[in-house]
C-alpha cells in the first residue's frame, strides 16, 4: 500500500488550484477582450447607421425641395398656359364676332 503524505497532497492540490485559477483568469481576460471588441464593433455600427440615416434624410430633404420647386414652376407654367388659352379663346370669339358682323353687313 502506498502511503501518501498529507504535505504532498496539499502541495498538489494547491498547485492544481493555482493552475485552475490561472486558466479561469485567462478565460475571463479573453472573454472581456471579446466583449470589448464586440462592444466597439456595435458602437461603430450604431454610429455608421446614424450617419447613413442622416445622409439619407438629407438626400430625401434635398430631393423633396427639388421636386417642390419643380412643381411650383410647373404650376406657374400651367397658370400661364391657362391664361394664354383664355386670351386666345377671347380673341377667337372677338374675331368670329367681327367676321359674323362683316358677313352680315355684306349680305345686307
Amino acid at each position: 500500500m502506498l502511503c501518501h503524505s498529507p504535505y504532498l497532497y496539499h502541495s498538489w492540490y494547491f498547485k492544481n488550484k493555482q493552475t485552475e485559477r490561472a486558466q479561469l483568469q485567462e478565460t475571463v481576460n479573453r472573454l472581456e477582450g471579446e466583449l470589448a471588441a464586440r462592444s466597439d464593433a456595435l458602437r461603430r455600427a450604431a454610429i455608421d447607421a446614424t450617419r447613413i440615416q442622416m445622409e439619407h434624410e438629407l438626400e430625401l430633404k434635398n430631393r423633396t425641395n427639388d421636386l417642390n420647386e419643380s412643381l411650383y414652376h410647373m404650376e406657374n407654367k400651367w397658370k400661364e398656359a391657362c391664361k394664354t388659352i383664355e386670351r386666345l379663346e377671347k380673341e377667337y370669339k372677338d374675331q368670329e364676332f367681327k367676321l359674323t358682323e362683316v358677313s352680315t353687313n355684306d349680305t345686307n
